[in-house]
């Protein structure tokens, strides 16, 4: 039997590396008296949070350290944290912008996406051009803010001007309902000769109801009254870059990640968006891999309905319906708008919780339920297996029957893959 796992991570629990490892044992502990499985971890991410990690582990290379201005502070603060990104062996580098403007750099108490900026993005941006760098990967996921990326741009030579024509040095996402004109004459002309590719882990326009603020504001500590003014600060910069320079990003499909920098780079940085997870699953070589593929195990700590939109489990899930290869996911928690990924080609989604918990001890336990939803889920998919042997065998001679059905199966696979 051959399973590629390819889960995403299980925010405040487990890694992506960690859960598939966990899986693996689970899978070799059902399997290991008739077969050793063939087991093929992915590093995956979706732009967020391990994304770099994912490329390096996919393509290898060389962390960078920079410093950079966190997102709740600004410029003049002279606060700073480390930001790391990478050199791939391919020539790329490959940067986060969860390690820059991430909302696990902002305490608890000043969490509010009115009052961050990703300014400290746009400083790791400008540290790559200072090191030659011609091809930047940008992940978008786990922002703490909602400028739209005018920070970024402000860090890189932008220049905003309130209506009244009062400089703002640093927009955050109260600041864009101020804007009234934006200068872009001062970019860092390096950007010209970068090719500059996001991330994107989401479909969501940049403004409405669908859009950056009103769906992804509340997760960064917005209240419900900084709603609107997020949303139409990011419309009114919308409308400013339409009429100032053609640029029109009010539609755009994914436009609206991460607070709208989505938007951003292609506004500012005149960038593409691409789906977070092809970029990994490409660099992965996750094609090659679906060859003869028995099943697929995936997942991530809540599936609900962002995970539709194009995350980890989705974009593992187109994938696998080209080579009509079966996708068992599982989640810490499975909310009901998830049940659409079974229009996407999900086979079984399973939460891993064995009943009504306590966040906390779902977060501490979270690699012990998820062996055991793993190790489940593997018995139904061995009995399977094991309900033909009852047909055919006698009690002693069955778990050698589903052996000798694995190796036939698998003898087959290949005898077809070579003659292709």
């Amino acid at each position: 039997m051959k399973c590629i796992l390819a889960f995403d991570k299980f925010k405040g629990s487990l890694t992506s590396e960690q859960a598939s490892a966990c899986a693996a044992r689970a899978i070799r502990e059902v399997f290991e008296r008739i077969q050793d499985p063939e087991i093929v971890i992915l590093p995956t991410a979706d732009g967020g949070e391990g994304t770099v990690e994912a490329f390096l582990s996919a393509c290898g290379g060389t962390r960078v350290e920079c410093n950079v201005t966190p997102p709740q502070e600004t410029p003049d603060s002279g606060c700073t944290v480390p930001a790391q990104f990478a050199f791939l062996e391919d020539g790329r580098c490959v940067m986060e912008m969860a390690g820059a403007s991430g909302l696990a750099l902002v305490p608890e108490d000043r969490r509010n996406p009115m009052h961050t900026s990703t300014y400290g993005t746009g400083e790791m941006i400008r540290a790559a051009l200072e090191l030659g760098i011609s091809k930047i990967l940008l992940g978008l996921g786990g922002s703490a803010t909602n400028d739209g990326g005018c920070g970024m741009a402000a860090a890189l030579g932008a220049k905003f001007y309130a209506y009244d024509g009062t400089p703002i040095l640093c927009p955050t996402g109260a600041d864009l309902i101020r804007i009234g004109t934006v200068d872009l004459s001062g970019m860092d002309k390096r950007l010209e000769a970068c090719e500059i590719t996001a991330c994107c882990d989401v479909d969501n326009p940049l403004c409405g109801e669908h859009g950056a603020a009103v769906v992804y504001g509340p997760q960064k500590g917005a209240r419900e009254e900084d709603i609107p003014t997020l949303d139409a600060g990011l419309y009114n910069l919308a409308e400013i870059l339409y009429r100032d320079y053609d640029i029109d990003i009010r539609t755009i499909p994914g436009a609206g990640a991460a607070g709208g920098m989505g938007g951003g780079v292609i506004a500012f940085l005149g960038g593409k968006l691409q789906s977070g997870i092809d970029a990994v699953l490409d660099a992965a070589d996750m094609d090659r891999h679906l060859a003869n593929a028995d099943l697929i195990l995936t997942g991530e700590g809540r599936v609900d309905g962002q995970t539709v939109r194009g995350k980890v489990v989705s974009g593992v899930l187109r994938r696998a319906e080209s080579e009509q290869v079966p996708v068992y996911v599982f989640g810490g928690a499975v909310e009901r708008e998830a049940m659409a990924l079974y229009e996407q080609g999900a086979s079984a989604i399973f939460s891993i919780c064995p009943g009504p918990v306590a966040l906390e001890d779902a977060l501490y336990h979270a690699e012990s339920y998820l062996f055991d939803a793993v190790y489940a889920a593997m018995k139904v998919y061995y009995d399977g297996y094991f309900a033909i042997a009852q047909k055919f065998c006698k009690p002693g001679l069955r778990e050698k029957f589903v052996a000798g059905l694995l190796q036939i199966k698998d003898r087959l696979a290949k005898e077809l893959d070579d003659s292709e």
